[in-house]
């Protein structure tokens, strides 16, 4: 059973996994917490909504819009990693 194989929380959506490794990358360079970067809340609405702008990030998320500036490349270019494969 999957359950069983999965720790309970840990993402198995490919986008939600490849997002998460983004996430915890960029929050080591900038020496912060990952849920300083976005919540996991936040993570999980990007994986399902796929945002490509910043307004669209903005709408998912609820993040504001020098946030959303901020973060937008590097989740386009986590996304794109994943369709890729």
């Amino acid at each position: 059973e999957i359950r069983r194989l999965v720790p309970r929380g840990a993402p198995t959506d490919p986008a939600e996994v490849a997002l998460e490794a983004w996430r915890q990358r960029a929050a080591r360079a900038a020496a912060i917490d990952p849920a300083a970067l976005c919540s996991d809340r936040q993570l999980r609405e990007i994986a399902a909504t796929k945002p490509r702008t910043v307004a669209e990030l903005v709408a998912a998320t609820g993040l504001g819009t020098i946030t959303a500036a901020a973060l937008i490349d590097g989740i386009v270019d986590a996304l794109d990693d994943v369709e890729r494969v």
